[in-house]
């Protein structure tokens, strides 16, 4: 039977003063448990990452889903399949109450811009996105603040106040598609949108 330092020098391979080899010997247990590791990975993702819906299904992903929250590993829903596909429909809006009068800004229409400045502007369409959602009312809040100290000059650029706006409401709005009759889904030409616009944070 091989001893240790035999086996260790096997895993070093033929050339022992390699600078870029590894020190950590390979066994097949090592490659067993990383085996393990990676499919029971690969699980978790699968299953944080599928939809909602089925109530069975639904038990299994709730407390991993909470687990992985409060790791900060979760991964989101994969927004480009049913039942709830992603879809750009929303945008921000603010006021800032200053003592010239009231400044207005709003973030980029997403449906209307070019696939090439989605892709430049790819954080700025996530972050302004997200804040609008209830679970982000705080960084919608901070983001409220930060009008207070800032005047846009742009949907990205600013410039800080020299005076301190008074308050600043911050809104989001969308475009929520109406809920075709029956079941069958629409033509383009017969799609209703519904607008919509609520406050979702004021400071100071």
């Amino acid at each position: 039977m091989a001893s240790s330092e035999e086996r260790r020098e096997e895993a070093l391979g033929d050339r022992p003063d390699d600078p870029w080899r590894s020190t950590v010997m390979v066994t097949p247990a090592r490659r067993r448990l990383c085996t393990v590791f990676v499919l029971g990975w690969c699980l978790v993702l699968f299953v944080d990452t599928s939809p909602w819906g089925a109530a069975w299904w639904d038990r299994v992903k709730l407390p991993l889903n909470t687990l992985l929250h409060h790791v900060g590993l979760w991964q989101g829903q994969w927004g480009m399949f049913a039942p709830g596909p992603s879809v750009n429909n929303w945008w921000l809006s603010a006021e800032m109450h200053t003592d010239g009068g009231v400044e207005a800004w709003q973030s980029p229409f997403w449906m209307e811009v070019s696939a090439v400045e989605k892709f430049r502007r790819y954080r700025y369409m996530n972050y302004y996105n997200r804040i609008q959602l209830p679970q982000y009312h705080r960084a919608a809040a901070d983001f409220a603040r930060f009008l207070l100290r800032h005047r846009m000059l742009d949907a990205y650029r600013y410039e800080r106040r020299t005076i301190l706006a008074k308050r600043v409401d911050l809104f989001t709005n969308g475009l929520d598609l109406a809920p075709p009759p029956g079941s069958h889904l629409p033509a383009p030409e017969e799609i209703v949108w519904v607008s919509f616009s609520r406050r979702i944070a004021e400071v100071p």
